[in-house]
């Protein structure tokens, strides 16, 4: 959300320009280390981050477009508050022109150039069934890309229907529905299908059949979607910062002001608001999240230290002749420089008034602190490539800890629950916080299903309820094996590929494979921590409940009866490999 006020100090069209100097340059960059550009847009990555990325931005857009079904009369229907064709003259660009509602458009040339148009095909037809058709539609899409069911055709599916809702009127619009839009467009280049989805678990599992039995790796993806959506996040977030420039964000009661605007207000905050606003907390939080705003680019810097440090480190860091790997850094530098002295321009604005409104000395001013920028920036540059040269560690340490992904974003996924606990803006929270999951790369995954595989450290017996309080987050940090669930699978082929099929849902590592000499062929087990063999019933739910892939299942398996026969059934068609038998046979 972007608050705005009135400026110190008038708009400087130069800083503009700088800015757009600074992207020539760093476009030149690339045209003289073109391996550079290569290894940062065609780098082919772990599809796992852009895989959950897929499933928490696909279920806050379903969210989005349910959340407005229940106004979908009123905002776009014949019936509602605009006919087709007002929403089409205001609304709808070139449409009004190119269409006619009896002839229709003028040839194919004419449904061509309406195709590139911001039109709507509400605009064309906008009675009720037609309407709640397209919801449908764009609802079952959207289910489609979240379960990875023939992915690239239902994410070109969702993000047009959901254009076309979209489209017909933006009276309704925040800043989360621009997000969504602009997301969801860049999740269309994504190939964000290759793990976590039914598209990836029947290639896994056709390979599987067709081979000895072991688990094929997940097919590595093209990363510059992923590089457009950190872009565009920086982009969004140091546009917003560097945009609330008004008195309020100086003295420190912008978060005051907005906690008290009814239209946000979750429940009446007036009270708790002047409360933080007299302890100090929201100045606080007020400065905190503008300077973690203007300064989020950092976090892109270290996105990009951390790239060379592992390329460097496993030699692929394309080499240069001495003329360009100089040329190179020259037009860095510039870059860096230019930037940094636009911004420098703009430190004015936020100035205190008897500061900044100096008359005619006020272009002086802006000229000073742009010098002082430039040289921020391009010291900044120079410090950062000689650190990465002299002490590969210590740059290391500063991209991890320092402009690591934990702090940025760990900040921004604070602010942003701070704000939907709050205020109720939409889905601008979520879909913010969902983008996150571009900037993750294999390890984090691993991370966090090891967190959910384990469990925190058990309290010590002794210890009172203070000291386990205190305790709690030395023992959620310090993790600890759950029990395991064994499967124990007969030593033939067939069982193997049961085996390795039920192996690529566990995710998070809570079964244990041992293979039973003693059992039948084809035949695979599920045992519980204790060793006692489960029932086909409460295999379903145990394994729903085991395995992060079958988290679906769950509230299935738990029904009785028909619900967990059904669970049972579903897993042993999920396994099944030569033989159509069940995962057990029935007791």
């Amino acid at each position: 959300m972007i608050l705005l006020a009135k400026a110190s100090v008038p708009p400087d069209p130069v800083a503009g320009w700088a800015l757009v100097a600074a992207a020539g340059a760093l476009a030149l960059f690339f045209v003289v280390r073109p391996g550079i550009f290569a290894r940062l847009a065609f780098e082919r990555v772990d599809p796992r981050p852009a895989a959950l990325y897929r499933i928490a931005f696909g279920l806050v857009v379903l969210w989005a477009v349910v959340d407005l079904l229940p106004w979908a009369k009123l905002l776009f229907t014949d019936e509602g508050i605009y006919l087709p064709s007002q929403a089409r003259r205001s609304f709808g660009g070139r449409l009004d022109r190119l269409w006619d509602p009896v002839e229709g458009f003028e040839g194919p040339a004419g449904l061509l150039r309406a195709l590139a148009t911001r039109g709507s095909i509400l605009h064309l037809r906008a009675d009720p069934p037609f309407v709640y058709a397209v919801f449908a539609a764009a609802i079952a899409a959207l289910v489609a890309m979240i379960a990875g069911f023939r992915t690239r055709i239902a994410t070109f599916l969702a993000w047009w229907l959901v254009e076309q809702i979209y489209r017909y009127t933006p009276i309704f619009y925040n800043g989360g529905d621009l997000v969504v839009r602009i997301f969801l467009f860049l999740g269309v280049f994504t190939d964000w299908g290759r793990a976590y989805g039914i598209d990836a678990w029947r290639a896994r599992r056709r390979a599987i059949l067709e081979g000895d039995g072991r688990i094929p790796p997940l097919q590595r993806i093209p990363a510059w979607p992923l590089r457009l959506a950190m872009l565009q996040l920086t982009i969004i977030y140091t546009a917003t910062g560097w945009l609330k420039s008004g008195a309020t964000w100086w003295n420190g009661t912008a978060l005051y002001y907005a906690l008290s605007l009814d239209h946000f207000a979750r429940w009446p905050m007036s009270p708790l608001a002047a409360w933080g606003q007299r302890l100090g907390v929201l100045p606080v939080a007020t400065w905190l999240v503008h300077f973690w705003e203007m300064l989020f680019p950092l976090a892109l810097v270290g996105a990009a230290l951390r790239g060379y440090l592992r390329w460097q480190g496993a030699g692929l860091w394309p080499r240069a002749g001495r003329l360009r790997r100089w040329s190179g850094r020259a037009l860095a530098l510039a870059a860096c420089a230019l930037a940094g002295w636009a911004a420098g321009r703009a430190v004015p604005a936020y100035l205190p008034p008897h500061v900044a409104d100096l008359g005619p000395d006020r272009l002086a001013l802006r000229g000073a602190f742009g010098a002082a920028g430039a040289v921020l920036g391009a010291g900044l540059y120079a410090a950062l490539v000689g650190l990465a040269v002299a002490r590969p560690r210590a740059a290391r340490l500063l991209g991890d800890r320092v402009l690591g992904v934990g702090p940025w974003l760990g900040f921004g996924l604070a602010m942003h629950a701070g704000i939907d606990l709050l205020m109720n803006v939409g889905v601008f929270p979520e879909v913010m916080v969902a983008t996150y999951l571009a900037w993750l790369g294999g390890r984090h995954v691993d991370a966090w299903w090891r967190f959910v595989g384990t469990r925190r450290a058990p309290p010590r017996a002794e210890d009172g309820f203070v000291r386990r309080l205190l305790t709690l987050p030395v023992r959620l940090a310090r993790r600890t094996p759950q029990a395991a669930y064994t499967v124990a699978v007969a030593a033939d082929p067939v069982a193997g590929r049961r085996a390795a099929l039920l192996r690529c849902f566990d995710v998070a590592g809570r079964l244990r494979f041992v293979e039973d000499d003693a059992s039948p062929a084809g035949r695979v087990e599920v045992r519980d921590p204790s060793g006692r063999a489960l029932d086909p019933a409460a295999t379903g739910r145990a394994l729903a409940r085991l395995l992060p892939g079958l988290w679906p299942l769950l509230p299935l398996a738990w029904i009785p009866a028909v619900g967990r026969r059904i669970a049972a059934r579903f897993l042993a068609a999920t396994v099944r490999a030569d033989v159509p038998a069940p995962l057990q046979p029935e007791p």
